[in-house]
Parts: structure tokens; sequence; C-alpha cells
């Protein structure tokens, strides 16, 4: 009886990563990039907020646009934060350079999707942010807001090449 309790408790340690949560945005959050010179991290926030239920960032990207136009609104980590304590809301902020699988990995199976940072792409000045939805396996499931509508899906390897190394894990109450 022992080895079968043994054998099941290394099976379900072996396997626990395979079933890992992926967090489901509701479509009805998700933020649609107004411009592809720089309002993805808005769009990240303002999806998040909302999925986790807090009204005072609804609206927040059209604002923002209307505020600054089409070359007005990139999003640096510092500014995320900023609008964050603004309003309360209660996160966690990894500068560049972390890269913590485990730390994405955490806030995807408690529920708290995070804003990461893609380098920008040969030939582009401007780098992404997305939202990190899930780890299952070898692969990273996140949420683009230039392509709305449906999950997007990297190998962990390209993933990894892609992501700068930050993170802002947005919870799902206010801080005091």
């Amino acid at each position: 009886m022992k080895r079968f309790f043994l054998a099941l408790v290394l099976l379900c340690v072996t396997f626990a990563p395979v079933y890992a949560q992926q967090i489901k945005l509701d479509p009805k959050h998700h933020i649609e990039n107004v411009s592809i010179t720089g309002y993805c991290g808005h769009c990240c926030i303002e999806t998040i907020t909302l999925h986790h239920g807090f009204p005072e960032l609804k609206g927040h990207v059209a604002r923002s646009y209307k505020a600054w136009g089409e070359y007005g609104g990139p999003l640096h980590d510092e500014d995320a934060c900023y609008i964050l304590q603004k309003h309360k809301i209660a996160y966690y902020w990894l500068p560049a350079g972390t890269r913590s699988f485990t730390w994405l990995e955490y806030g995807c199976k408690n529920g708290y999707p995070s804003i990461v940072t893609f380098a920008a792409r040969p030939g582009s000045q401007y780098s992404h942010d997305v939202v990190v939805t899930g780890i299952i396996a070898d692969y990273v499931y996140y949420f683009d807001c230039n392509d709305v509508g449906k999950d997007q899906k990297l190998a962990r390897k390209d993933f990894n090449e892609r992501w700068i190394g930050n993170a802002i894990m947005i919870y799902n109450w206010y801080s005091k």
C-alpha cells in the first residue's frame, strides 16, 4: 500500500506542470491596440484590470490615446507601476533581466496574469508587451492586443529568446 501511494505521489509530481492552469481572459475584456507604435502596455493593463473586476481603468487606452496621440503612448515598467499605484491596485514587478519562469507559473496557477515585454524585432524600434496567461508543458500562452480574439502560443524556448526578462504580475486585490 505504501508503494502504491509513493508511486501515486511521484506520478502527480512528475506530471503536475503538464496540467498547469491557464487563465481564460473574458473576450469582452480584450482591449485592442489603437496604434502600432506603442499602446500595447496600456492595453495589457486595462485587459488585466478588467479581468480582475477593477472599474478604475476602464477606458484607460482611449483616454491615453486621446491625450497623447499616435506616438505618445509607449509604456515603460515604471510608468505601468505608477498607474497601478495611483489606483491602489496590488502588483509585483520583476525588472528586466530577471527571467523567472517559476514566478510566471506561480501567477498563472493562482489566477494572476503578468505583463511581459518582447524585445523589438529586427528592423523595428518598438518592443511589444503581452499578457502571459499560462505555461503548460513546453509552451507559453499569452494574450496579444495586436491580435485580439485568440490565444497565442509560443514554445518556451522561443518565448525566452524574445522576452527581455521583465514582468508585472497584477493581483486581484487593492493595495493598502
